[in-house]
Parts: C-alpha cells; structure tokens; sequence
C-alpha cells in the first residue's frame, strides 16, 4: 500500500471496510458457477487497478481512497477477510455490478467506487 499523508485516511478505511464487508462474507470456491468471494473478490481488484491506472490499483470514493501498489497487494488484503461466511452478501450481484465498474475522481486519484451490490444490507 503507498501511504498518504492526508485526510482522507479515516475516510479511505471506512471504504476498506465496507469493501471488506464483502470480503467477510467469503465462503469457498466453486458453488455451481455462482459468484464467490475470491472471484469477486478478483473482480474488485481488477476493477480497482483499471480505475487506478499508473497509480496503482485504489478503493475509495469520493472522499478518500486506499491504493495498493499492485493487484496482488489488493487481493492479499481480501485474503485475510475470506474466512468468514455471511450469508448476507449477493456476490453475484456485486460480480454483475463489477462487470460496469464506477471509477470516481476522489481526493486522492481515480478510484473504484464499490457498487452498493457489494455491501451487506444496511451498510448501503
């Protein structure tokens, strides 16, 4: 992760952590074809290094917003989170809303903006 000096860190961790929210919720691979954590969670990543650009690969909105040096970096942080399942998260949903992913100008560079598809119900 390149750190920032800014602001935006109380801003960019709330980000991370609805962006966990779905990551939280992984179970295991493999659920006939359905969407799971770890392949959306590669969609986030790609998705994230796409808006991020040179900069790298980054999650925020508006705001704020974490980057990671590589999609790599991204998909190490999900893998810590990928333990615990909830049955909560539509990870097909968030794979279908990924397909169109929402780049965003945020305080810090273009970031991807996590669709509300992602989130747990509530969170949104």
């Amino acid at each position: 992760m390149k750190p920032s000096a800014s602001l935006w860190f109380t801003h960019a961790w709330t980000a991370v952590v609805a962006a966990l929210t779905l990551a939280v919720g992984c179970g295991g691979d493999g659920d006939g074809g359905k969407a799971t954590c770890s392949s959306t969670a590669a969609a986030i990543c790609a998705a994230a290094c796409t808006c991020g650009g040179t900069a790298g690969c980054s999650i925020g909105d508006e705001s704020g917003s974490i980057t990671f040096d590589n999609k790599q970096d991204c998909l190490s942080l999900y893998a810590l989170a990928c333990g615990q399942p909830s049955p909560n998260v539509d990870y097909d949903a968030c794979a279908t809303a990924l397909k169109t992913p929402m780049c965003v100008a945020s305080s810090d560079g273009m970031a991807l903006k996590t669709p509300a598809a992602c989130d747990e119900p509530g969170e949104q």
